[in-house]
């Protein structure tokens, strides 16, 4: 009987380890290196926008942006392409070491605060310019 209950234990335990191991993607993502960027660009400015109107300040997987592209209202806005919201670049290198983002884990992310103010003021300033063209 104790024998049964440990083998259906270490079944479960493996199988959860299975279900929660990190996809190789997540984890090129978590472990991307690269040169420090000097200064936000308009694409990372973009991905703040749609990340956070995506998630606002909540964390969010890998999974849920996957395959997925910026959106087309924002890449224009911001003149610039519809990259992939999964990009390593970005998602690895560029936005933590802004410190616009941040991973607990691979494949586990959230904006900053300092992202969140970003994407609050660029919702502003273009509610600002559309109210100054339409009024």
């Amino acid at each position: 009987m104790i024998i049964i209950v440990f083998i259906v234990g270490v079944i479960v335990f493996v199988t959860y380890g299975l279900i929660n191991m990190p996809s190789k993607q997540a984890r090129a993502i978590f472990d991307a290196q690269g040169p420090s960027p000097e200064g936000i660009l308009d694409i990372d400015r973009a991905y703040v926008a749609d990340l956070h109107d995506r998630f606002g300040a909540s964390d969010f997987r890998l999974k849920a942006v996957r395959n997925k592209r910026l959106g087309a209202d924002i890449a224009e806005r911001f003149g610039v392409t519809r990259a992939r919201l999964d990009d390593t670049q970005a998602l690895g290198v560029r936005l933590p070491q802004l410190k616009l983002l941040v991973s607990f884990e691979p494949g586990r992310y959230r904006l900053t605060e300092d992202a969140a103010r970003l994407a609050i003021s660029q919702a502003e300033r273009k509610q600002t310019l559309e109210s100054k063209h339409h009024g």
